[in-house]
């Protein structure tokens, strides 16, 4: 009895719970607060109920030389088997959501250089107004190398739309190189007529600034940051991620920087090994998928040309929002490229899909590393030298193989 109740309960959890939910979201969505939560109950149960498979089968389910069974051992088992099947029984009705999830934000970025002429420069304010306008856009940047005038542009297109009445509040702060969070959430609640009484708190202050922006009561707001230098995290500021925001905008001004060069035949190589193209037999079908679709991000600014034709830059910015993005999409990446010796330090290694790693000096890969998941492994060794692999080292990448 004991044994069918435990083993019953795995089969619950999937017909009830994770399998349901996981059909309805898709690779480009974010699975929503509610749901996260209810999928972090979902997993504590079934680590619970493993305990309770284990439990069954070190138990001495048998006494008297295994002629009669032991009463106890298989009470005790089969109240707490049970006792889980309730639990089960309660997160499916918990699991009832409207929406599990909803799409990531739409990103615009619009580039400003320094020989535009006032007719161009004009279109380009002109495209940016629009994208705030657009309901179907969330965040908005405005990139270009220092002096330009991103700040400039920012700030007029701030008051055309207080004068236009676009928004109903509109609140600015300047991030700089001197990443300050505190003075970040010091400027927006400032302007957002917030007073934050907390000074060392960072979760406190972050909440606080998140709960004003969150309950705006459907007023639309604007939302600036000024000349961004790199990663910038806005859960740790306190600022909510505009999917399922009504009202809420995200604009943000930041510099190029001289990224490294993107040959893109390296990514029609990656899009082959991946599998990402369907019916792309061909690698010259691939090839042309590649570069169509590398034509329409530099369209769109998010990746820029280089000075040879067949490579491109990505903004150190924009990834790092890509790769929190995927991250959120329970999507793990690994990507680290400064002052490596050897292999980075991280948790959950069976989270990531995908690892990128530069190294200043290597001399030997350690063994024993559990990637499971992997299907995409990049490593660049800066100094020249041999370096040893173990055998071991690619022994728990099942999802790896040559291409």
């Amino acid at each position: 009895m004991a044994e069918g109740i435990a083993y019953s309960i795995v089969g619950k959890l999937a017909e009830y719970t994770v399998d349901p939910i996981l059909r309805q979201i898709k690779n480009s969505e974010i699975i929503g607060e509610e749901v996260s939560s209810w999928l972090l109950k979902v997993d504590d149960l079934k680590e619970k109920s493993d305990e309770v498979l284990d439990s069954v089968a070190a138990s001495e389910m048998w006494c008297l030389f295994n002629r009669c069974p032991n009463l106890k051992t298989r009470y005790l088992l089969s109240r707490r088997a049970t006792k889980k099947t309730i639990e089960a029984d309660k997160l499916k009705v918990e699991g009832t959501f409207e929406r599990v999830s909803c799409p990531g934000p739409s990103v615009q970025v619009l580039n400003l250089t320094s020989h535009e002429d006032l007719e161009t420069r004009l279109s380009t304010k002109k495209n940016i107004k629009d994208a705030l306008k657009d309901k179907d856009t969330s965040i908005i940047g405005i990139c270009g190398m220092p002096g330009v005038g991103k700040t400039t542009m920012a700030k007029e297109i701030v008051n055309e739309l207080k004068d236009e009445k676009v928004f109903e509040e509109v609140a600015f702060a300047v991030v700089s190189s001197d990443l300050d969070i505190n003075k970040i959430q010091d400027q927006l609640a400032e302007m957002l007529g917030l007073k934050i009484e907390e000074k060392t708190n960072k979760d406190a202050r972050a909440e606080r600034l998140h709960e004003r922006i969150k309950g705006n009561d459907g007023k639309s707001i604007l939302v600036v940051l000024d000349d961004v230098w790199g990663e910038i995290d806005l859960g740790t500021i306190g600022i909510p991620s505009p999917s399922g925001q009504e009202g809420l905008k995200i604009m943000f001004t930041m510099r190029n920087e001289e990224d490294e060069s993107i040959p893109i035949e390296n990514l029609v190589r990656y899009a082959r090994g991946l599998e990402l193209f369907k019916k792309t037999e061909k690698l010259y079908e691939t090839r042309d998928r590649a570069y169509s679709i590398v034509d329409n991000l530099k369209s769109c600014n998010l990746l820029q040309p280089d000075e040879k034709e067949d490579e491109v830059k990505l903004h150190d910015v924009i990834r790092d929002f890509c790769l929190q993005m995927a991250s959120e999409d329970k999507r793990g990446y690994l990507a680290t490229h400064a002052g490596l010796i050897g292999w980075p330090e991280h948790d959950a290694d069976d989270s990531y899909s995908a690892i990128s790693i530069t190294f200043d000096k290597l001399d030997q890969l350690q063994s024993g590393l559990k990637y499971p998941n992997v299907k995409l492994l990049r490593m660049i060794c800066c100094k020249e030298g041999e370096c040893k692999i173990s055998e071991e080292f690619f022994k728990d990448m099942k999802e790896l193989f040559l291409n």
